[in-house]
């Protein structure tokens, strides 16, 4: 499955998948406003729920937990039944707390959570964080349903078998499962917030004294999300494959619903492995800021004299200016002056006659391309020819260098043109008071002679 919309580009987004749930959230109409009264009583709520079989529970019950809350506060017991019926009111407003009874106005109702008041409460009380074994279980499970899905679209099956087998398990299983791991990235963040604002805390009550605690701090987050990441580079690769093929079949049997579920499915998937990938990079970022924090700033001003003096320098600067001085670098002067550029003479030179008319140039004959028909004639009446003999002839009007580069060209030839006798006729004998060569006497080869010209 590819992504044929880059994400970044605004003139790319998808504007009608946007503004359908913008615009019904602006009709709905929706604020919240709660303090944190407001939200420990929603969460005292949610744990009443959760400890009781009973889904709902009465004003009564509501009208306990508030005093369980105002209890744990402190807070004025005057004023508590007003402060609850205040409370109550506001979470039924909100469309936190519904009334489930139908009853009337004058008695008293059963009342629960609604879904966004349970999830707000869930997020309060209980918030889950991404583990590596969590996270291979449920990658695990993503593959099997997946690979179930794959298996439903190689057969020949009608609506309601792509509907109920295809379609139903890429919305619902596959896509809450992926929602637990997206859930549980959220927690990973909250914790990982938490983690920096302690390390915080500790450099700035115990300075020099919390360096160990907040290394060890550092190390097992790094751990975590390094093997976070590890986990999700390795499993998401086998999971972006199955959805390839589930697409491929769904369309080549054009089912569209299926392909809108796999593509949803995808894009869950990826946000799931970029968040893995992002949030290592930047811890990483985070580890080594902090380290070096630890290693120029609090190792070095151990009892927190400098920093406290330049505190103090800082907060005190419009009652006592102070300037912090800086040498100036002067300017480099060179030692001599430079040099006044040279004056270019103009050279007149006579200009040569121009010849007339073109001349034909032949190229100069080389040495071997003069007598290479004699020799070849030479061959063909005598039968053989001597390589040293050869030479010897041309020593009187040639010099050494000559005969030097006419030996090689000759030996090449020579043995094109006829057949070497064997080894033990070959000497070594000297040409002129410089040379010295190994001789080579060929016979005419069978066939007649090639003649170069």
């Amino acid at each position: 499955m590819n992504r044929t919309q880059d994400a970044d580009d605004p003139a790319n987004l998808p504007s009608r998948d946007l503004t359908g749930p913008m615009a019904r959230t602006w009709a709905a109409d929706l604020s919240l406003q709660l303090d944190t009264e407001r939200l420990a009583f929603l969460s005292g709520i949610h744990a009443y729920l959760e400890l009781n079989p009973d889904p709902m529970l009465g004003e009564a019950e509501l009208r306990d937990v508030f005093s369980l809350l105002n209890d744990v506060v402190q807070g004025d017991h005057a004023s508590l039944a007003l402060r609850a019926t205040h409370a109550i009111d506001n979470l039924c407003r909100q469309h936190l707390l519904v009334r489930a009874d139908l009853g009337g106005v004058a008695a008293e109702g059963e009342f629960t959570l609604s879904p966004l008041g349970k999830m707000l409460a869930e997020w309060l009380s209980t918030r889950e964080t991404l583990t590596r074994e969590g996270l291979e279980v449920m990658l695990t499970r993503i593959r099997g349903d997946l690979a179930g899905v794959r298996a439903a679209t190689e057969a020949d099956g009608d609506d309601r078998h792509w509907r109920t087998q295809v379609v139903a398990p890429l919305k619902l299983t596959v896509a809450g499962l992926v929602e637990m791991i997206d859930r549980r990235q959220r927690g990973m963040d909250l914790q990982q917030q938490e983690t920096r604002e302690r390390i915080g805390r500790l450099l700035e009550v115990r300075w020099f004294d919390a360096i160990d605690q907040c290394e060890a701090l550092l190390r097992d987050t790094s751990a975590t999300l390094q093997e976070l990441s590890r986990t999700l580079m390795s499993e998401t690769e086998g999971v972006s494959n199955l959805l390839n093929e589930i697409f491929d079949a769904a369309d080549a049997a054009c089912r569209d619903e299926a392909l809108d579920a796999v593509r949803h499915v995808g894009t869950q998937i990826e946000r799931v492995a970029a968040w893995g990938d992002s949030r290592f990079q930047s811890w990483s970022a985070y580890y080594q800021n902090v380290h070096e924090f630890i290693r120029t700033i609090v190792r070095v001003d151990r009892r927190r004299a400098l920093r406290t003096r330049l505190r103090e320098g800082l907060q005190g600067f419009a009652a006592a200016p102070w300037y912090l001085r800086c040498a100036h670098q002067a300017p480099y002067r060179h030692l001599r002056e430079p040099e006044s550029r040279l004056d270019t003479r103009v050279v007149a030179r006579p200009v040569r006659e121009r010849d007339e008319g073109l001349r034909d140039h032949r190229p100069e004959t080389g040495l071997m391309e003069r007598l290479v028909d004699a020799w070849c004639l030479e061959l063909e009446e005598a039968g053989r020819l001597d390589l040293w003999e050869l030479l010897h002839r041309l020593l009187p009007s040639h010099s050494d260098d000559e005969l030097y580069r006419l030996a090689g060209e000759l030996l090449a030839w020579m043995v094109e043109q006829g057949e070497p006798l064997p080894a033990d006729g070959w000497a070594w004998r000297p040409l002129g008071p410089r040379l010295e060569l190994q001789n080579l006497v060929v016979e005419c080869a069978t066939g007649g002679v090639h003649i170069h010209g």
